[in-house]
């Protein structure tokens, strides 16, 4: 019966004995850099937007100001610059505000505060630009008008210049639109600065590879690349959508205002894929990338596409052969319907004596000229 008792009381025994250990949490590792342009090649010189940098000469960085305390950092800059933290491939353009971060040690990256709400950061570069002034031109070519293209869009043209981009049948052909004002030009004729005219209007920039909405302000300029033989905007600071583009076009869009539509609400869209070309070297012969003079014709359910080229530059259009050797064809006029079956393209590259048929999985085109 001893026994026995001295079994029931052993687990309570047992367990009054146990020792409970704490786990320290790990230590703030997260990493953070504050830059000058003398820093740049060894810290960031791979990021997209170092080329944007690269522009301002070194009067115009500065380290930013550090404030640290365990697992917390704050960057901010003094005058008349302008915070920019960079990610390992995104960029924040702070601006006279700080940048407030506390480190998570458990996944050792930044929970940061910025315009979108808070979000991680796998590193914090920061370095502070003043944007004041522009940059410098990296050749001497000075056209006597601006070099880059520039348009303004409204409900009348927009169909003629930027069908072909997404957004037009989600959203530019959907509202209202007014063209942007300029309220910067310089000497050349180059824009600066573009606002709407209201403030119950929202601003939308038409890149070459990209649309987006934005609340800028953006500071634009025109830059010549003698390499390329080609001029090209950049945009700083444009709401994290930073780029080069070889053409800007802006509106203004009032989403009070709906535009009537040809299209039932139960219409399709088209399942096949298309892609606009940037990449000079894969258009053989072309020497000039020309997307701003892209004309189209889309049907509405946007599965049959005309595409010309204005200024007589050829319509470049490429695919993967057999061998996935990229073949780029020279055309006057691609005529492009989308097989739903096969969810295809079935192309037609048209020349002034010869007609040629391709079956291909994306439209891959662009304008060039030699």
């Amino acid at each position: 019966m001893i026994s026995f008792i001295i079994l029931l009381l052993l687990p309570s025994i047992v367990q009054s004995c146990l020792k409970v250990r704490t786990v320290e949490p790990p230590k703030c590792e997260c990493l953070y850099y504050a830059l000058d342009k003398n820093d740049f090649y060894d810290t960031i010189d791979s990021h997209p937007f170092y080329s944007n940098l690269t522009f301002y000469g070194s009067d115009k960085f500065a380290k930013p100001i550090v404030k640290t305390d365990e697992c917390y950092v704050s960057l901010y800059c003094e005058g008349d610059f302008s915070l920019v933290v960079l990610d390992t491939q995104k960029t924040t353009i702070f601006g006279a505000y700080s940048a407030d971060g506390m480190c998570d040690p458990l996944v050792q990256k930044w929970l940061v505060d910025d315009e979108t709400g808070f979000g991680y950061y796998d590193k914090l570069y920061g370095t502070c630009v003043d944007f004041t002034n522009g940059g410098h031109l990296p050749s001497t070519k000075n056209p006597k008008t601006c070099g880059c293209v520039y348009k303004s869009l409204d409900s009348d043209n927009v169909k003629e210049y930027a069908s072909h981009f997404d957004i037009y049948p989600t959203l530019l052909s959907k509202y209202r639109l007014e063209p942007a004002l300029l309220s910067g030009t310089t000497e050349d004729g180059c824009a600066t600065h573009f606002h709407c005219s209201s403030n119950n209007l929202k601003k939308i920039v038409v890149e070459q590879s990209r649309a987006y909405e934005t609340t800028g302000p953006e500071v634009v300029t025109c830059y010549y690349f003698e390499n390329k033989n080609s001029y090209e905007w950049s945009i700083i600071p444009g709401d994290n959508k930073d780029a080069m583009s070889t053409f800007i076009y802006v509106t203004c869009i009032d989403y009070a205002v709906r535009m009537p539509t040809l299209l039932p609400p139960s219409t399709p869209t088209c399942s096949c894929k298309t892609n606009l070309l940037l990449d000079r070297s894969i258009m053989y012969p072309a020497s000039l990338v020309t997307n701003w003079n892209i004309q189209t014709e889309i049907s509405e359910d946007r599965c049959k596409w005309n595409i010309s080229c204005k200024e007589n530059d050829d319509v470049i259009f490429t695919y993967d052969d057999v061998f996935s050797v990229k073949v780029s064809v020279k055309s006057q006029l691609l005529s492009a319907q989308c097989d739903l079956a096969s969810n295809k393209w079935i192309v037609r590259s048209i020349d002034t004596n010869d007609t040629s048929v391709y079956a291909v999985d994306t439209l891959n085109y662009a304008c060039a000229r030699k």
